[in-house]
């Protein structure tokens, strides 16, 4: 399942801390995924693919789960001061910067993670990395914590 509108606030914690991710109204099966379609997520967390009207694909959900990190690391909205016009016409136009994690966010989680989060950012989709391997970063940072 492809999510197509994955944020901060479509993910929830149970009782035991596990995350849940909710709010499936934009998701597409796979299969069907490779989709054109006006309807965006939330710009702020939205893939420039997505943003230029181009097909969905599991990358557009690589670059959605990138920027929640960001938001975890920061405790910051991405593209905080902007509305959400200008964060459209900038990431579309290749203007606008993906957001910097502070050296003093960045000093308090190991590099993989900041890696990880920043190749979920690369404007080529075919750069970023797949679920898969987002999972295996996950679970290696995870048993040295």
């Amino acid at each position: 399942v492809l999510h197509l509108d994955l944020k901060s606030a479509n993910v929830l914690l149970d009782a035991r801390g596990t995350a849940k991710v909710c709010d499936f109204g934009l998701a597409k099966l796979k299969r069907e995924a490779v989709v054109r379609t006006q309807r965006i997520g939330s710009p702020m967390w939205t893939a420039p693919e997505v943003l230029e009207g181009d097909e969905r694909t599991e990358a557009a959900d690589t670059f959605s789960y990138g920027m929640v990190l960001f938001e975890l690391m920061t405790r910051q909205l991405p593209y905080t001061g902007l509305s959400s016009m200008q964060v459209i016409t900038g990431v579309i136009t290749n203007l606008l910067p993906r957001p910097e994690l502070p050296a003093d966010a960045a000093a308090l989680y190991p590099e993989d993670l900041v890696t990880l989060m920043r190749s979920c950012w690369q404007r080529s989709l075919e750069q970023r990395p797949s679920f898969e391997a987002i999972l295996d970063v996950v679970e290696l940072v995870t048993l040295r914590v």
